[in-house]
């Protein structure tokens, strides 16, 4: 998960009162693997340890990205370089020949995203799949087998299956402003999940919803980052707070309602 680099982390635990507030320059993200938090940093990676937060030395530069696994390995993307981390022990790594960006997995493969090139993880390789029209691959969600939408910068692409060619933006999403792209995510059921700066859209293969036309009941704020729960939570990030939505059920969390007011 990205965020926007602040000094301030506010790490709550599940289901208990427990909270506590880290001061911390510079984060990028944060992620977790099977047990442990992990943050990202401009410097670095950083990990929780006895409440505190302590430095994982075998990653020096600028964290972008913040991957957990299916298989709770946590993928880091440090400048051109990925890492696989699993119980704190550095498992894989690779280095590519431009800047590492993003993460997403379907039901098959982990795919990588750099600057330039799309990459998919298979058997313990990394296997290069395909280049990025315009060269500045952003934001990537996947889901299903092998269907892929790649933002960057200026145009939603889209792979489907194992073709390694980029199709252009379904009609049903031509009405969507593609320079305010803000985040992506997918789901299991084949839903994707548009943040932008007019707020969510959501495309089921055939149509699309936008907030404030066919999605009436949901704040147009700007969209800062999308996530998909392992119970089929959405977790919705906005400038102005968290939205959480459970079936037919949405809760709004603001500064001052559950989120620290000093944030």
């Amino acid at each position: 998960m990205k965020m926007q680099s602040n000094k301030k982390i506010f790490v709550g635990k599940y289901k208990q009162s427990e909270s506590k507030m880290y001061n911390i320059a510079d984060v990028t993200c944060c992620g977790f693997d099977a047990d442990t938090v992990f943050i990202g940093t401009k410097s670095g990676l950083l990990y929780e340890k006895d409440c505190n937060f302590v430095t994982f030395e075998a990653v020096k530069g600028t964290v972008n990205s913040l991957f957990a696994a299916k298989d709770a390995t946590l993928w880091c993307a440090s400048e051109s370089t990925v890492f696989a981390i699993r119980e704190k022990q550095i498992v894989f790594t690779h280095t590519f020949a431009s800047e590492a960006r993003a993460f997403a997995q379907d039901e098959k493969r982990l795919w990588i995203l750099t600057a330039d090139e799309l990459f998919r993880f298979e058997n313990g390789e990394v296997v290069r799949h395909c280049r990025v029209e315009m060269g500045n691959g952003m934001y990537i969600t996947a889901y299903g087998d092998g269907n892929v939408f790649v933002y960057n910068g200026q145009s939603l692409l889209g792979l489907h299956g194992k073709r390694p060619r980029w199709g252009g933006v379904v009609p049903a999403l031509s009405d969507m402003p593609t320079d305010q792209i803000t985040a992506l995510c997918g789901d299991s059921w084949g839903h994707l999940f548009v943040g932008t700066q007019a707020g969510l859209v959501l495309y089921d293969g055939q149509s699309a919803w936008y907030t404030g036309k066919q999605i009436k009941d949901l704040p147009d704020y700007p969209v800062t980052a999308l996530a998909i729960g392992a119970d089929g939570a959405r977790y919705i990030g906005t400038t102005d707070g968290l939205i959480l939505q459970r079936g037919v059920r949405r809760s709004f969390y603001s500064k001052g309602r559950w989120l620290p007011s000093n944030l």
